[in-house]
């Protein structure tokens, strides 16, 4: 790639991940300080383009991250993410795959852990499966091993 190829590239990573919301704002910007030269490409893409509008934001992040320890090694790379799930209930309308989703499709209940095989998204699953209505609150560790720290009904 040529140098502007990959300014604009890093650009591009950066926009198409942080666009949805603060907590993914928050999240691929420490990801991206993690990352050796990745923030410093953003940044300098930025001033290449000139842009006045997001570079003194980029700024204000990079203060924020920093107040809070990052850049942190990968290998100390945990900055909370907070997942929520929900269930839906059909009223029409097909299914369709999106930029997220390459598959989907109805599957009863009771076959739904037949299909999932990473241990966070099964533990999530079943939370889902032997309740009712009520809260589950759950504190887990993906690194290299998976690790339920807490689990409580709220």
């Amino acid at each position: 790639m040529t140098a502007a190829q990959q300014v604009l590239f890093i650009f591009r990573v950066y926009h198409d991940h942080v666009r949805y919301s603060a907590e993914e704002l928050y999240w691929w910007s420490a990801y991206f300080m993690a990352e050796s030269g990745w923030w410093a490409a953003l940044i300098g893409s930025l001033r290449l383009a000139d842009d006045r509008h997001l570079l003194p934001l980029l700024r204000e992040i990079d203060t924020l991250l920093t107040e809070r320890q990052h850049p942190r090694p990968l290998d100390q790379f945990d900055p909370t993410k907070l997942m929520l799930d929900y269930t839906c209930t059909a009223v029409g309308g097909q299914l369709s795959t999106s930029e997220e989703t390459s598959d989907v499709r109805w599957v009863k209940k009771e076959g739904v852990l037949d299909l999932i095989a990473a241990p966070a998204i099964r533990i999530r699953y079943q939370a889902y499966v032997n309740t009712d209505v009520r809260i589950n609150y759950m504190e887990y560790v993906r690194k290299s091993e998976f690790e339920l720290k807490l689990a409580r009904t709220i």
